[in-house]
């Protein structure tokens, strides 16, 4: 409850554009829907628990569960993959180029498992009596950790090395972005103008002058439109 809280407060800001109406919402907003979402990671949790072994086998229980966990929090009632586990390990640059091959929910497993292990590698060391199998588990957690972000990162520097920044032929993108005040987006008697700046942006190149769409491929509007 507590990571969604942390990173979807922000919603509430959105019944602040007409207080006067929604503010009252606001507490409901920020609340209610993290503590939907936190029911999928207290469902990995719980299924995560009902295979749990010793060792770092555990770790890998535990990852798989959340990832699945996630890719149906992606998914169930359209989903809303905010701030999905695996994207800790995209940035920097190169460790986000692994998505392109393992996609975002196995990196959250390699995410739980690399961040995860260390610690109950060091766990599991506390828990016996000095020795050499102590050791042995203290340092495979942080090894295993260390050879996944090292991975992903040597595989990443390669692809970004042979990268092109070459343009795609054939494709000729136009943005538009009217930055329409907030106050003004839902307001029905300004739909119309709104609208219709839309259409004239959409006309013009970016030095003002109509072109008519001339050679443009895509043409993005923003979310609200």
């Amino acid at each position: 409850f507590g990571y969604f809280l942390f990173g979807l407060f922000w919603i509430g800001e959105a019944f602040l554009v007409e207080a006067d109406k929604f503010a009252w919402l606001l507490p409901f907003a920020v609340t209610l829907l993290p503590a939907g979402l936190a029911l999928f990671f207290a469902t990995a949790a719980a299924a995560a628990q009902r295979v749990w072994t010793p060792g770092l086998a555990r770790v890998v229980i535990l990852a798989l569960a959340l990832a699945v966990a996630e890719w149906l929090r992606g998914h169930v009632l359209t989903g809303l993959p905010w701030n999905v586990l695996g994207y800790a390990l995209t940035w920097p640059l190169p460790l986000m180029q692994s998505a392109s091959v393992l996609g975002i929910y196995t990196l959250t497993v390699l995410t739980v498992i690399a961040f995860a292990a260390p610690l109950v590698g060091l766990a599991d060391a506390a828990g016996q009596a000095r020795g050499k199998i102590a050791d042995a588990r203290a340092w495979a957690g942080g090894a295993l950790g260390a050879a996944i972000v090292v991975s992903l990162a040597a595989y990443g520097g390669v692809r970004l090395a042979g990268a092109s920044d070459a343009t795609v032929p054939g494709v000729k993108l136009r943005i538009v972005q009217p930055s329409v005040p907030q106050r003004e987006k839902w307001q029905q008697d300004k739909q119309r103008a709104i609208f219709d700046t839309h259409l004239d942006l959409s006309r013009r190149s970016g030095d003002g002058r109509v072109d008519d769409l001339a050679g443009i491929t895509p043409l993005v509007w923003p979310e609200a439109a």
